[in-house]
């Protein structure tokens, strides 16, 4: 009983944020109200690898910084409710250079709860996964490889938005992967770091 009490209190809760959030505090419309759709370009990221999937033969980890004006890792996500979004990402990869070729495809869903607690600060949540597949082969000894790669994360931020419909938004992320290479043992790895972008809302 004691349970349902609060699953209860906890759907009243959110309905209520939900509701209360289809306008701001200036009486504008919100960029987080119910179908509305966002975009997220991350433009600047630092990652630190750890664990035995990134590590090297004496045990290093791996660090990473990243800065691109590109559309690398973009999002796009559709609002169920006001609040709360879901989404994906999705990339496909092709290259070769001789007799070498490599495809990789990569894909997984997102769901986010964004809290317009003022007219420009949105705090918000999200958690997800990603499947990644990547097939290489050599032409001429027909050698192939084939790698798995899954991605559970986690990541909270905040979006300061400077326009009614743009936004600049930094997160903080946790993720925990695993590989594995045709059918072999599985190897585990983590990641943490910072993300640094910019968000567009459509409404």
């Amino acid at each position: 009983m004691k349970y349902k009490f609060i699953s209860i209190l906890l759907l009243f809760i959110l309905f209520k944020t939900s509701y209360s959030q289809t306008v701001d505090a200036t009486g504008k419309i919100s960029p987080i109200k119910k179908k509305s759709m966002v975009f997220t370009l991350p433009i600047a990221s630092y990652k630190y690898y750890s664990g035995e999937l990134y590590q090297n033969m004496h045990g290093d980890p791996n660090k990473e910084f990243q800065f691109s004006l590109g559309f690398y890792d973009v999002g796009i996500q559709y609002f169920v409710i006001n609040g709360f979004a879901i989404g994906g990402s999705g990339s496909f990869k092709n290259s070769g250079q001789g007799e070498f070729k490599e495809t990789s495809v990569a894909m997984g869903p997102m769901a986010s709860y964004y809290l317009q607690i003022c007219c420009s600060i949105i705090p918000f949540a999200s958690t997800g996964f990603n499947y990644t597949l990547t097939e290489s082969e050599f032409q001429t000894t027909s050698e192939n490889n084939t790698q798995t790669n899954i991605s559970y994360f986690g990541k909270i931020g905040v979006v300061y938005m400077t326009s009614d419909k743009i936004g600049i938004y930094s997160e903080i992320f946790y993720s925990h992967n695993t590989a594995k290479q045709n059918n072999n043992k599985s190897i585990e790895g983590n990641q943490i770091g910072g993300i640094f972008g910019v968000k567009i809302f459509y409404f």
